[in-house]
């Protein structure tokens, strides 16, 4: 389990009504909490969501592709 999932099951929200709130496709966060490596934007904006530093969500952030 990514730690991903572990802080936004912690929020105590549904996999579709996060990403609806951070602004991404369901599928795409689903993709994520399985291991998928985001685009920059998508670490930013998820790290946002969950009070947390792009860096502690994904290591290696600074080789994420931007977009």
């Amino acid at each position: 389990m990514t730690i991903v999932r572990k802080l936004r099951q912690k929020t105590g929200k549904s996999l579709n009504a996060f990403a609806i709130e951070v602004g991404i496709e369901p599928a795409t966060l689903s993709l994520i909490e399985r291991g998928k490596r985001p685009c920059r934007r998508t670490a930013d904006k998820l790290a946002a969501a969950l009070n947390a530093k792009p860096e502690k969500l994904f290591p290696g952030y600074d080789t994420l592709r931007e977009g």
